[in-house]
């Protein structure tokens, strides 16, 4: 049985109210008036914290929404009620909208977010990315593989694809703040059958505003794809912003003790932001072992990858394959289970 079709409102603000129902709007799904009482289970419930004050114990799925940041009152008020959440809008609207649609979707029918960062430049981040959006291609997933990158000379040309015709971020036009995921999908220059790449060039790379990534992350996971952005260079603050909507947060991390070291940073700021783990990549010049790093970064280590055999040269000759018993397929084919659940799971 599909979940109920519509959420359950109840926000007097006007402004706040337009903002929830914009959001829903996006996630394809009609507001219902909440009037004091019981709520089923299946049901997403959105109230403010007046309403949320005055109802019981919820036996659905609950987020408490205000102005700005959210403060001590919202998040009592959700304690209170048994929220699962508490937004901040406008800026959260993202993130609602990803828990309106995750709820509110089969999860058959619903993508993911995966983010993919480094701890320095240089890192192998957007390596590791395009070997992670190939290898859930591959598994015939429906899969949107983001630059984030702001200087980088483009994804495109790191996979081979420089050739191809399609939309790059210098030729991308987002009105409003929304784009529809079929459309841009279809615009995209594709490697394979199921991976859509949306690249810098050499005219432009990712935008500065980091809510148009997320924008379209979002929209594209809602409408079932699997998204994994690359956010090679971006600050600390942009990183978290993706962070906070993803389903898995991967961070590069060369097995090198200033490597190491320059972590800590970046993982402090990302702890509170959800699923958040390592890929070491070697070589080890100094013969640091992941027994040695595991303690000094304090998050799991999903996997640990020797060096790709001639990387360099496939990259120059004709951009990146990844082979299945590679080093870079076997640790993305970790990275995946972890974010699905099961190797079945990955397949789709």
């Amino acid at each position: 049985m599909e979940p109920p079709n519509s959420i359950l409102v109840a926000v007097s603000d006007q402004a706040l109210l337009e903002e929830v129902r914009r959001v829903a709007a996006a996630a394809d799904r009609t507001v219902e008036t909440y009037r004091d009482g019981g709520v089923g289970a299946g049901h997403v419930l959105i109230l403010d914290v007046d309403a949320a004050a005055r109802c019981g114990k919820s036996a659905g799925f609950a987020v408490v929404v205000c102005a700005g940041e959210p403060g001590l009152a919202e998040w009592r008020a959700a304690a209170r009620l048994g929220a699962d959440h508490v937004v901040g809008l406008p800026e959260g609207s993202d993130a609602l909208l990803r828990l309106i649609a995750k709820q509110t979707n089969r999860p058959s029918i619903y993508g993911s977010i995966i983010a993919v960062g480094g701890v320095r430049g240089g890192a192998g981040a957007s390596v590791f990315a395009s070997a992670m959006a190939l290898s859930a291609a591959a598994s015939k997933n429906s899969t949107v593989l983001l630059d984030g990158d702001r200087q980088s000379a483009g994804l495109d040309l790191l996979l081979g694809i420089e050739g191809f015709p399609g939309v790059r971020w210098s030729g991308l036009i987002v009105e409003d703040g929304r784009i529809s995921a079929p459309a841009l999908r279809a615009a995209l220059p594709h490697s394979g059958d199921h991976l859509a790449v949306l690249s810098g060039d050499r005219q432009a790379g990712a935008p500065e505003a980091i809510d148009v990534l997320a924008g379209i992350a979002t929209e594209c996971a809602t409408d079932g794809d699997v998204v994994v952005c690359d956010l090679s260079k971006r600050s600390f603050s942009d990183i978290a912003r993706i962070s906070s909507l993803a389903d898995l947060t991967v961070l590069l991390v060369p097995a090198e003790l200033r490597a190491v070291s320059a972590a800590r940073p970046l993982i402090s700021v990302l702890a509170s932001t959800g699923r958040l783990g390592a890929v070491v990549r070697g070589p080890a010049p100094g013969g640091l072992r992941v027994a040695d790093i595991a303690p000094e970064i304090g998050i799991p280590i999903w996997a640990s990858m020797r060096p790709q055999p001639r990387l360099d040269l496939h990259l120059e000759r004709h951009g990146l394959r990844v082979g299945r018993r590679s080093p870079l397929a076997i640790a993305a084919a970790k990275v995946l289970e972890i974010a699905f659940g099961s190797a079945e799971a990955v397949a789709g």
